[in-house]
């Protein structure tokens, strides 16, 4: 083989791999404003204590990253809210599973302190 085709078939690879790249970093970038506007979108639906909105978007949030430890303190804030103390617990657990994170493990153990004293309260009262 000649220089000259070396030297195109070198060229042509290096702009593939430049397309490749660039490819590669768009679509990261898509995917990070996506859930950014996930995030948003679900705190407005807090706000407006539309909370089975919020789950879902907080839900697709994950989706997109399912290590985002504020995606899922969010969807199991959205979760209790909504009185769903199952999904809230499911979805802490799975958040811990998938992040290992600190702040998730305290919010589950305050949560299951919290559940603990409701029982406990519920059973008084009977």
């Amino acid at each position: 083989m000649n220089t000259g085709k070396k030297l195109l078939i070198g060229v042509m690879a290096a702009v593939i791999l430049l397309a490749v790249l660039s490819l590669t970093l768009l679509n990261r970038h898509s995917s990070q404003m996506r859930m950014s506007a996930l995030m948003r979108e679900g705190r407005l639906a807090m706000d407006a204590h539309d909370y089975a909105e919020a789950i879902d978007l907080y839900r697709l949030a994950i989706s997109l990253d399912g290590r985002s430890v504020e995606a899922y303190m969010r969807l199991a804030s959205a979760c209790i809210l909504n009185g769903d103390l199952e999904d809230a617990k499911y979805f802490l657990e799975l958040g811990l599973r998938k992040t290992e994170s600190p702040r998730l493990r305290e919010a589950y153990n305050e949560f299951l302190g919290n559940l603990a004293v409701e029982e406990r309260g519920e059973e008084g009262g009977e």
